[in-house]
């Protein structure tokens, strides 16, 4: 007897993608209103912000992410001087069940968040320059070597991220109080004790940490047992995970304007501004001086997806 054939139709296909950006803004920074014929989605990873669209005024906190429906009318404010990180994904998608989305704003769930993070670790190796860069722009252009099926990866992610959304709203599983969106390497091994207690060691000590003997010796583990850890759950080292978090840091501190790069080197634990600057530069592609002077620029005349 012959096999029947079970079909498999697609009801939501992700038919192209326009820019997917990781990007870290200013204190006050504010966005020009803008329309597209596409949908948009924002997601705040750190800080808030202030939405406001043809549907309405939402405020996005951290986790929280919105849908721009195509031709909607949109801009962005940052009121509290957060400095917020932001994740802006723009998309062509006409099936019908896209509806479900206009004027919609969620607070991400455990399942929500892993799958976006999935969605957002696929972008940060599909493009030259990378997602969270200040230079990435329209076009985007993929990266020499990257992974086999990146493309495929990308629209799979993100259709299943959008039928997870799409059966919440049908009376899935609400959503959990949880507020951080998985989206730093470190949040993959959010079940392992031991990993965040390292890591939020870290971000507690980043001028005081400065070799890997010392982070065993604080949580009583090997330099394998270390190693592994970070290699599994982060895909790098804990010291070049350290480091990191120092870019990341120090970006904030320029953003927001609080402090000038001696005392950003000092807070950080560099030995010297000359060593910060070189070691900002090998890991961003730019000096500190280059990046502050590209985010003064993106406030002086506004912020667009």
């Amino acid at each position: 007897m012959p096999q029947v054939k079970f079909p498999l139709p697609e009801q939501l296909a992700v038919t192209g993608i326009y820019t997917f950006y990781y990007r870290e803004f200013p204190k006050r920074f504010f966005s020009k209103s803008e329309a597209h014929d596409y949908w948009e989605i924002v997601c705040a990873d750190k800080g808030e912000v202030e939405i406001i669209t043809d549907s309405g005024q939402f405020t996005l906190c951290q986790g929280d992410v919105i849908f721009y429906r195509p031709n909607e009318h949109h801009k962005a404010i940052d009121m509290r001087g957060t400095s917020p990180n932001l994740i802006i994904l723009t998309f062509e998608c006409v099936s019908p069940c896209m509806d479900f989305f206009a004027g919609q704003c969620f607070r991400l769930n455990d399942d929500e968040r892993s799958i976006f993070s999935r969605l957002i670790r696929e972008g940060l190796r599909a493009f030259d320059p990378p997602i969270d860069s200040p230079l990435a722009k329209n076009p985007l252009h993929k990266r020499d070597g990257a992974p086999f099926g990146i493309e495929q990866m990308i629209r799979n992610y993100l259709e299943i991220f959008l039928i997870t959304l799409i059966r919440r709203g049908d009376g899935g599983e609400s959503p959990d109080d949880g507020t951080k969106l998985a989206l730093h390497p470190a949040d993959a091994g959010r079940g392992n004790e031991m990993l965040r207690s390292i890591t939020g060691y870290m971000e507690d000590n980043l001028a005081d940490v400065h070799s890997n003997d010392q982070l065993c010796k604080q949580f009583a583990i090997s330099q394998t047992a270390m190693k592994t850890l970070f290699k599994e759950h982060t895909g790098v080292g804990p010291i070049e995970y350290l480091n990191q978090l120092r870019i990341k840091r120090a970006k904030q501190f320029i953003r927001e304007q609080s402090h000038n790069f001696t005392e950003i080197a000092a807070r950080l634990g560099y030995n010297s501004v000359h060593y910060f600057s070189r070691h900002f530069k090998k890991e961003t592609g730019m000096t500190p001086t280059e990046y502050a002077r590209l985010i003064n620029a993106r406030t002086e005349r506004g912020v667009s997806s």
